[in-house]
């Protein structure tokens, strides 16, 4: 869920802002959705799942393209030791504080954190979900999805690089390709007794391929620049694939039944979300406000995205509780988890990128794209 968010010598692209934004806004609709159902007196809807599933896994495509573009550089120039070493540093830089400050302020803070404290090891070893379902309670559940990033992260970068070191920049697509396979075998293979949300879209082994549909779009892009020409055929057929994905979920059930569909939904939602990309790299940033508010909320959304469960769970208490009206409750959430990520970007996550150590930057050997920040 997390980029690079700091301006530097490569100006933004709108496009990229905008698929933070949007589906930081998706996954809220989810959750603040489901919140403002019981304050009207109702259940959710059995649709209300499915805005957050896109939204999570356009993240995790946005995350693979970002530090696609990031590996490929490192790759055509230094594939050392201590260049991984650095990107792994400005990856941890990037994201870790901000998790940890999170996670510390639950376990001290939350009234019932009994509930994550015999997991708070795994939570900070990021394993709470690494093989297996995320236990721990509510609190922190949104994490499971952060879990999938730092793996890939580490996992997916030593081969990476270890392939450019071997067998130079030709290999690179086979690194690629094995992170999207064996994901999908392992899939395939799970016991269909299993819960498909928990035991198969939340376990991070299990979807590692989301994130290197990304690193496979900025691979191909760089390689066949001539695709940009066709965007608009790509993001019909992108948008296409998505609603077979949805079609896959139902409107009134967030299950998938079948081996091949439990373990495919995931990749063809990955693939129709890659290929929108070519037509959002173009996208122009209208208005001057516009552009401004899609830019702060893609600056905001990785603390967005942290806190955001976390304050609606104790606004929902505090609603059942009687502690706090209906009508205050979902506003209030709401500007409390704006105010919180604004806290987190401007105190914690953008003086710690300012401190991180640079990355060497390749001479320009092909044709650059775009991308959201200077450096991913």
């Amino acid at each position: 869920m997390a980029a690079d968010t700091r301006s530097g010598t490569r100006p933004r692209n709108f496009g990229l802002d905008l698929v933070r934004a949007g589906a930081t806004m998706l996954v809220f609709v989810s959750h603040f959705g489901g919140f403002g159902s019981y304050l009207l007196g109702g259940a959710p809807p059995s649709w209300i799942n499915i805005p957050g599933f896109f939204g999570v896994e356009a993240f995790f495509v946005l995350s693979g393209y970002l530090i696609g573009g990031l590996l490929l550089e490192i790759a055509e120039t230094d594939p050392t030791p201590r260049s991984w070493l650095i990107f792994m540093i400005r990856r941890w830089m990037r994201t870790l504080p901000a998790y940890f400050a999170v996670l510390l302020a639950i376990y001290y803070l939350v009234p019932d954190q009994h509930l994550l404290r015999g997991f708070l090891l795994p939570y900070a070893s990021l394993t709470q979900n690494l093989a297996w379902p995320i236990q721990g309670g509510p609190w922190f559940a949104v994490s499971w999805s952060l879990t999938i990033e730092e793996w890939f992260y580490l996992l997916f970068s030593a081969a990476f690089l270890l392939c450019a070191a071997i067998g130079g920049c030709r290999r690179l697509w086979l690194a690629t390709g094995l992170f999207i396979l064996l994901p999908l075998i392992g899939r395939w293979w799970m016991p269909a007794d299993i819960d498909w949300d928990e035991g198969v879209r939340k376990v991070a082994l299990l979807r590692l391929d989301a994130i290197a549909y990304g690193v496979a779009t900025v691979m191909l892009l760089r390689e066949r620049p001539t695709l940009l020409r066709h965007a608009k055929a790509l993001l019909a057929a992108g948008l296409l694939l998505c609603v077979l994905a949805a079609a896959l979920l139902g409107i009134d059930r967030f299950a998938v039944e079948g081996a091949a569909a439990r373990a495919l939904i995931f990749s063809l939602t990955s693939t129709g979300v890659a290929l929108c990309f070519p037509a959002l790299l173009g996208l122009s940033p209208g208005p001057r406000w516009w552009a401004a508010t899609m830019r702060n909320l893609a600056q905001l959304s990785y603390g967005l995205y942290l806190v955001h469960f976390s304050i609606l769970l104790a606004f929902f208490y505090a609603w059942r509780d009687g502690k706090i009206a209906g009508a205050l409750a979902l506003p209030l959430a709401i500007a409390a988890t704006y105010v919180a990520a604004s806290l987190s970007f401007h105190c914690l996550e953008a003086p710690i990128l300012a401190r991180r150590p640079p990355q060497r930057r390749a001479a320009a050997r092909r044709p650059e794209l775009p991308r959201a920040t200077a450096d991913g």
